[in-house]
């Protein structure tokens, strides 16, 4: 096995294209309480939902988008045609490559994973929770708000942990120009922050160009000069966090993630963004932190479990790591990556019949592919190769093999 860090978000993209745009949320806007869904039938849903995906045909029915809609475009005067064009492109774009749905279906034909994790309810109604693991590293979670209508289940809206705001949030940042150019008149009558996100689009567009065109530099130029409460949104704020970042400025992005923490203490986002960054700065206690804070904030699941595993591991808290490995494959016992963390850290403890002992449940059960004398030249298995343990290893890697080919 080939040592292998964590890269907790390396998808600024991967939550869909709307993520360049900065919150704006209609003045007053109050969604209403939802009829609870039971947890057979947010099951139901989601195994619909994971099959869909899958198969790339039927997410899209799974969708309210008429509701989403209404949600959307909340206090915006528009002709029903201009919505109705509108969704009817959302809906057009949610399976195509880079849509939402396209872009969780390349994933997991790469290898990656979408899982359902757990059902619960807030002030809104119903939701159900997705775990999205990228084939190339990262998470995000996914909060779907869920309504029945004459026994049929679907979304009305989404969440996205990374982004710490609703699909509908976002899509009316994409709507509102487009609603401004139908009716101008509704212009003079946009709450103050729609208003002001029309007013600075041109700036807002070129933060995105820059860190699209890899100029992050250009970008804390025109942040400071936007309004403080439009600067302040949630996703300006990460925009100018993942600039900070590029261009390696500490300062900037501690600023930043003070910032985020004062102005919204009880959303994690910018904890997902700030975990990698510090790993990449070799500042693990303080990657620790934000995993433990955004772990706190989606909940004991053994991704974000496992991870902090790994950072405990590389932080020297041993004991630790192995009590928080284990406490991971309690929790998903069939979450494949845990046992390879379990590995990494029993090796570094000389605990070489827990490793024997792991990696024969990662043949048994999970498929993993190991050749004694493969292993025999990696680094990583430089001590292991010279216990006990190994030998009685590879007696069963060839006793495994054997019965391969009976």
């Amino acid at each position: 096995m080939t040592r292998k860090f964590i890269v907790t978000t390396t998808m600024l993209l991967g939550v869909g294209i709307w993520a360049l745009w900065p919150t704006i949320v209609h003045a007053g806007e109050k969604p209403a309480a939802r009829t609870p869904v039971t947890e057979k039938q947010a099951l139901a849903f989601a195994t619909a939902l994971v099959t869909a995906i899958d198969s790339g045909q039927g997410a899209v029915e799974l969708v309210d988008w008429g509701t989403l809609m209404v949600r959307t475009s909340q206090g915006l005067d528009v002709a029903p045609k201009v919505l109705a064009d509108f969704q009817k492109s959302k809906e057009e774009m949610a399976v195509a490559p880079t849509g939402f749905f396209g872009l969780i279906r390349g994933e997991l034909e790469k290898g990656g994973a979408y899982k359902y994790m757990r059902v619960f309810q807030e002030p809104q109604g119903t939701r159900a929770r997705f775990r999205f693991l990228p084939a190339g590293g990262g998470v995000d979670f996914h909060d779907f708000l869920l309504r029945e209508e004459k026994g049929r289940i679907r979304a009305v809206d989404f969440k996205f942990a990374s982004t710490g705001e609703e699909y509908s949030q976002s899509l009316r940042r994409t709507f509102l120009p487009l609603a401004v150019k139908a009716n101008p008149a509704l212009r003079d009558r946009l709450a103050a922050k729609d208003s002001a996100f029309l007013k600075h689009l041109t700036s807002i567009e070129a933060i995105t160009k820059s860190l699209q065109e890899g100029h992050p530099e250009r970008v804390a130029p025109i942040a400071s000069q936007l309004p403080a409460d439009l600067r302040n949104e949630k996703f300006c704020l990460l925009l100018e966090l993942k600039s900070s970042q590029l261009v390696s400025d500490d300062k900037a992005v501690q600023e930043v993630i003070d910032r985020y923490h004062r102005l919204y203490p009880n959303d994690v986002a910018i904890e997902l963004f700030s975990m990698d960054y510090f790993v990449k700065k070799e500042s693990i206690p303080k990657a620790l932190v934000c995993a433990e804070r955004f772990q706190k904030g989606v909940g004991q699941e053994a991704f974000m479990q496992s991870l902090i595993a790994d950072l405990q591991w590389q932080d020297g808290q041993l004991k630790e790591a192995l009590a928080s490995i284990n406490k991971a494959i309690r929790i998903e016992p069939e979450y494949v990556d845990a046992y390879w963390t379990l590995v990494t850290i029993a090796d570094s403890e000389k605990d070489f019949a827990a490793v024997n002992k792991t990696l024969q449940k990662l043949v048994k059960e999970f498929g993993a592919e190991l050749d004694p004398e493969t292993m025999r030249t990696e680094p990583f298995y430089a001590e292991f190769v010279k216990s006990p343990e190994f030998a009685e290893f590879a007696k069963f890697l060839d006793a495994q093999g054997k019965k391969a080919e009976k």
